[in-house]
């Protein structure tokens, strides 16, 4: 692709809410969001998780999933975002790489766009098919 069609395609961008930029971050870079039908459960068993890590999700550990934090919100979420999902893709050649936005899943359970001030963002990523990652998922929510 020429430079000038790499500025035409940017240019062509949708408006995304403010809200939703990191997310859309996580998609743009080549990662799937984890299936809507999940986000709810995810969400809850989250809130949950960080209220019995005292709101800390950095020491979160789930089997199958890499789980990452930010909290050098000046350094940009958005290259921090893209340079994870790459590393996740290199060490995982062929497979699908999911993603949980996960700050963004506790305001969903919490019906609160303000449940999280976003100044530190957790992703968990999961390369495998869907099937691997709805297993995993399932093992996470039981435990």
């Amino acid at each position: 692709m020429k430079i000038k069609e790499m500025i035409r395609a940017a240019a062509d961008v949708p408006v995304i809410p403010y809200w939703a930029q990191l997310v859309s971050g996580l998609a743009m870079t080549g990662a799937q969001i984890v299936p809507e039908d999940l986000w709810d459960s995810i969400g809850k068993k989250l809130e949950t998780e960080a209220d019995e890590l005292e709101n800390e999700l950095e020491d979160l550990k789930v089997e199958g999933f890499t789980i990452k934090e930010n909290h050098a919100r000046s350094e940009g979420h958005e290259t921090w975002t893209v340079n994870l999902v790459e590393r996740c893709t290199n060490e995982n050649p062929g497979k699908t790489i999911w993603a949980i936005p996960v700050n963004e899943l506790i305001c969903l359970a919490q019906d609160d766009l303000d449940a999280d001030d976003m100044v530190s963002i957790t992703r968990m990523l999961f390369a495998g098919t869907e099937d691997e990652l709805r297993a995993a998922i399932a093992n996470w929510l039981k435990a």
